[in-house]
């Protein structure tokens, strides 16, 4: 039964909050004796003293069917979950706006909020949710070849050279203003010598209907750099390419759209992606492209956490696979075949149960955000920018898990973090119990 809202009702206190580590016969007591902890509190929320009060009731808003996949947050104006195999957003007067239909059944979505736009994905499926709720492709797909290309001999005016010739497929926004470009699917060679130029046919026309613009890039005369020479409108198939003024670098050379995985984060300029065991990385700046070949990472096993954190230099990515934590510092670069990394810690994190949250929530000192998790042991942990990680709670053992979730509360100045555990080993629930209280130099956070 789904209980009412009612006033809130005072017990308690526990200011040691929860611990069922410890004999029921062996809580912690205050200098009188009297018992301050618990070993499991229903319905119940604890304050900042440790009063606990019963929790305020819940009223169903909307009746689905198989609902899982729940997501929020603060830079988007909906909330989105999946029912069954269909990917839903919620309005503020709660009627559900279908967005995409016809996913992988039970398959758990995971979001990330990058650039305005809610990137999500599963393991079979990926796509994009704009804030007018348009259904996007991850990333736009591009040619499948270069342009074919000929040498003139008496127009164009290039210097004499080696060229390199490439396009891609641009699409435009509701000012007609370039906007999300495709990946190049790499160039063709040609000879020119003094004073021609480069005769273009068969120039490559856009699959995807938002696609409006051909890029023409070409390098310079034995250069291995291309740029941006020529932007044209769909529908031109042949074009001659000559003396002209070379805009910005083709940094989607050989790039695709990311493939579907169990995780999707923003990063640094950049969407990751856990396919598997692969930590795949985005071009930067271009969130739906990535090269397969080149731009990834791979650990032990299948990954269940990748957890970025921090900013600019001081900032790194949680990875969890094969049971253990892996801190990946700095920034993906092409000039370095991997990002460094070390071990953090000897447990795995239970895929679904890490968010990112504001540090002072655990600890006043911390002005930035820090990573929550619980790890295969059933310990509730955070993990800072600089790669440390810290144990939350000794007093509270989460269940053993295949799965959860997690989700930021705070109701009248109260803080939490509550967990879902989920699978084959238990049945535990968020809504039915407070998991854990955060309890840091004796204050409750």
């Amino acid at each position: 039964m789904t209980p009412t809202n009612k006033q809130l009702v005072p017990i308690g206190p526990f200011p040691a909050g929860i611990d069922n580590r410890s004999e029921e016969t062996d809580l912690a007591t205050d200098k009188d004796g009297n018992v301050i902890a618990a070993r499991a509190l229903v319905n119940v929320d604890i304050d900042d003293k440790g009063k606990a009060s019963t929790r305020k009731g819940r009223t169903k808003v909307y009746d689905g069917t198989n609902c899982h996949s729940g997501f929020y947050c603060k830079q988007f104006p909906w909330a989105l979950f999946v029912e069954d195999n269909t990917l839903k957003a919620i309005r503020p007067d709660w009627n559900p706006v279908t967005i995409r239909a016809g996913l992988t059944p039970q398959a758990t979505v995971s979001y990330a909020e990058i650039n305005g736009e809610i990137y999500w994905s599963n393991d079979y499926e990926n796509g994009r949710i704009s804030r007018d709720l348009e259904d996007l492709p991850f990333g736009l797909e591009g040619p499948s070849g270069p342009p074919l290309v000929a040498v003139v001999t008496d127009q164009g005016g290039l210097a004499a050279g080696r060229y390199q010739v490439s396009a891609t497929w641009q699409t435009t926004d509701s000012l007609g203003n370039p906007f999300e470009e495709s990946g190049a699917p790499g160039a063709t060679v040609i000879t020119v010598p003094a004073g021609g130029g480069i005769a273009c046919s068969a120039i490559p026309q856009p699959t995807d209907a938002r696609a409006t613009l051909v890029n023409l890039y070409v390098s310079e005369p034995d250069g291995d750099e291309l740029r941006r020479g020529y932007t044209l409108p769909v529908g031109i198939t042949e074009f001659t390419i000559g003396q002209g003024r070379r805009l910005n670098t083709l940094n989607t050379m050989l790039a695709s759209p990311m493939p579907p995985g169990q995780i999707v984060r923003g990063y640094n300029g950049r969407s990751v992606v856990a396919c598997e065991k692969y930590l795949r990385h985005s071009v930067p700046l271009h969130f739906g492209l990535t090269r397969l070949r080149m731009d990834f990472e791979q650990e032990p096993a299948r990954i269940t956490m990748a957890e970025p954190v921090g900013a600019a230099d001081i900032a790194g990515i949680f990875v969890s696979s094969a049971n253990r934590i892996w801190f990946l510092a700095g920034n993906f670069s092409p000039e370095r075949a991997h990002i460094p990394r070390r071990r953090v810690h000897d447990f795995g994190a239970v895929f679904g149960t890490s968010c990112v949250a504001p540090g002072k929530w655990f600890d006043p000192t911390l002005t930035g955000d820090v990573i929550f998790f619980v790890d295969t042991a059933g310990t509730a942990l955070i993990g800072l920018p600089d790669g440390s990680v810290r144990v939350v709670t000794r007093d509270y053992a989460a269940p053993e898990a295949d799965f959860g979730s997690v989700m930021l509360r705070e109701i009248n100045g109260t803080r939490r973090i509550l967990a879902n555990m989920h699978g084959t080993k238990n049945k535990a629930r968020s809504g039915d119990f407070v998991t854990a209280r955060v309890v840091r130099n004796g204050l409750s956070q």
